[in-house]
């Protein structure tokens, strides 16, 4: 799990912010609930056990999502401190911290387009390696963890994000609809990449991601 502290701009208030990648053995979850094998049940189950964490641990977020689009874990982190930030100034847009998230990481006010590109459906609960977020104002982030673990009868895994191939870049690039021409004015606005003679993937990356952060800091704007 990687772990920040994230302190709230102008407010005395401090959160523990915890990320990681877990992967769900969902079947062994449905035995031990008596469920059926259908759609319906699984994601019924698997929001339960996300809202009995967040009322276990009282103050703090629990998601889970799906990583195809999040383009790197600073991403991740960027989008708790929006949505941390909304709430306490109460202009969020939905009522759960954990939906709010959705809309961060898509940089789209309608939570179908969250859901769509971060959210999971019953495609992802069995055998997949899937992003958890944990949001905390109390020193109990690791307890969080082992009870997510416990619950959906988990183990967490090598945590990878920065896949960083071309296909991944036009992917992303895509969702958030930014264009070449944008990638381009940021480059041409670093002196310090002016300079390189070759601009590189990881360059292109970097200005995607640059490109992402505005438009979340737009969203958050768009509330007031």
């Amino acid at each position: 799990m990687i772990k920040r502290e994230l302190t709230i701009d102008n407010q005395n208030l401090k959160y523990d912010i915890g990320i990681g990648r877990i992967k769900i053995n969902y079947k062994d979850s449905l035995k031990s609930e008596n469920l059926n094998d259908d759609e319906k049940s699984n994601l019924d189950l698997f929001f339960s056990k996300l809202d009995f964490l967040e009322h276990k641990f009282a103050g703090s977020t629990v998601q889970i999502i799906k990583d195809k689009y999040l383009i790197n874990e600073d991403h991740l982190f960027i989008a708790c401190y929006h949505v941390l930030k909304t709430f306490i100034s109460k202009r969020n847009i939905l009522n759960k911290k954990n939906l709010e998230l959705l809309l961060y990481l898509s940089t789209n006010r309608q939570i179908k387009n969250g859901i769509e590109a971060f959210g999971i459906d019953s495609r992802e609960l069995f055998g997949n390696e899937l992003i958890y977020c944990i949001i905390t104002p109390k020193n109990n982030l690791f307890q969080i963890k082992e009870n997510l673990l416990k619950e959906f009868d988990g183990i967490e895994v090598d945590f990878e994000i920065n896949y960083q191939n071309i296909n991944n870049y036009k992917d992303i690039m895509e969702y958030f609809q930014i264009n070449d021409a944008q990638i381009d004015v940021i480059i041409n606005s670093r002196e310090d990449i002016q300079s390189k003679k070759l601009i590189d993937l990881k360059i292109k990356y970097g200005a995607l991601f640059e490109l992402i952060c505005e438009k979340m800091a737009l969203l958050s704007l768009e509330k007031s």
